[in-house]
């Protein structure tokens, strides 16, 4: 009888044992994942593999740009950007492949409030035809491009005029983009609104159309 009691107990330790230990292995992962998640979180993004042997040229031109500060909307009237615009720099010679799109010379680039690790910033540029364009740009692994301004002659249904884009930009990176067409002629009144975009910025730096 004691010699069932003693296997019972001796068993029962087992059980016990083995649920302790199980209980351990499960802690450890996941707090092994919640430091994978941490660690994830506050890796640095390296941008010399964008700049490559130039990197020291763009941290000393970013080093040199004031920060403007949020909310930003455009002006009005829209005027081209140039080096007496409010906190942009003249991009150099050499970086300016970096930043260049399509048909457009980037020429001007502002800094805004980061997002995390990732860079914010305002880039002017200049279309072959001589118009000119605003983007919102972030820089991460990648350099990414938002157009949020512009202004252009167009015709639509016989009337000549400006098709534009204007943009609004919150604290929190809410960004509205409203497309525009505003005729020359008197005759036909309005500033038509085309469509209206919201946009935000995720911590990857990626921009997000709100639906």
């Amino acid at each position: 009888m004691k010699s069932k009691c003693l296997i019972r107990q001796i068993i029962l330790m087992g059980c016990f044992l083995i649920s302790v230990v199980a209980n351990i292995c499960y802690a450890n992962d996941i707090v092994n994942s919640s430091n994978d998640r941490d660690a994830d979180l506050i890796i640095e993004q390296d941008v010399s593999s964008i700049f490559g042997s130039h990197e020291e040229d763009f941290q000393k031109l970013w080093n040199e740009l004031e920060e403007i500060s949020l909310p930003l909307e455009s002006p009005f009237p829209i005027l081209p950007y140039s080096e007496m615009s409010p906190g942009f720099i003249k991009i150099p010679d050499n970086l300016i492949p970096f930043f260049e799109v399509d048909y457009f010379y980037a020429h001007m680039i502002a800094k805004l409030p980061p997002i995390g690790n990732n860079k914010i910033f305002l880039l002017a540029v200049t279309e072959v035809s001589g118009e000119s364009l605003l983007f919102l740009g972030s820089i991460s692994n990648s350099i990414r491009l938002l157009n949020i301004q512009s202004v252009r002659d167009y015709s639509h249904e016989g009337v000549h005029g400006v098709l534009g884009k204007r943009y609004k930009i919150s604290e929190e990176y809410k960004i509205i983009i409203s497309e525009y067409f505003s005729p020359y002629s008197g005759s036909v009144q309005g500033d038509g609104l085309i469509k209206k975009e919201k946009y935000t910025i995720n911590s990857k730096g990626e921009f997000l159309l709100i639906q």
